[in-house]
C-alpha cells in the first residue's frame, strides 16, 4: 500500500511539473510574441527612442526568461532566439530596416514554433 502511495505522489508530481513547465512557456511565447509586434508597431511609426527601449527590455527579460525555460528544454532553440533578440539592437541602430523586420518575423515564428513542439501532442511524443 505504502507502494502505491508513494508512486501516485510520485507521478502526480511529476505531471505538476509538466504542467506548470507548459503553463510557464506559453504565458512567455505569448507574452514576447506581443513584445515583438510592439516593437515592429513602434518601429513602423519611426520612434527610435522608443524601439530602441523596447528592444532593451526584451532582451533583459529574455535573459532572465532563457535561464528558466533552460531548465526543462532543448537549448538550440532557445540560443537561436537569442542570436535574434540581441541582432535585433544593432539592426534598427544602423538602418538595416529590411533585416530588422525580418528578424522580428523570424524570432515570431521560432516562438511560436517551440510552443508547437514542446506541447505534449501524439505527433510530438511518438
Amino acid at each position: 500500500m505504502k507502494r502505491l502511495l508513494m508512486v501516485t505522489v510520485i507521478f502526480l508530481l511529476t505531471a505538476g511539473m509538466c504542467a506548470a513547465s507548459l503553463f510557464i512557456l506559453e504565458k512567455r511565447c505569448l507574452y514576447f510574441a506581443g513584445k515583438i509586434d510592439e516593437i515592429t508597431q513602434s518601429a513602423w511609426k519611426d520612434q527610435p527612442e522608443t524601439t530602441l527601449g523596447l528592444i532593451e527590455e526584451l532582451n533583459e527579460k529574455w535573459h532572465k526568461t532563457e535561464i528558466l525555460l533552460s531548465r526543462f528544454m532543448r537549448g538550440a532553440q532557445l540560443d537561436e532566439l537569442t542570436a535574434i533578440f540581441a541582432r535585433m539592437g544593432p539592426l534598427f541602430t544602423y538602418e538595416d530596416k529590411a533585416e530588422f523586420y525580418a528578424e522580428t518575423e523570424r524570432g515570431k515564428i521560432l516562438l511560436e514554433h517551440l510552443w508547437l513542439t514542446e506541447r505534449p501532442t501524439l505527433k510530438n511524443v511518438f
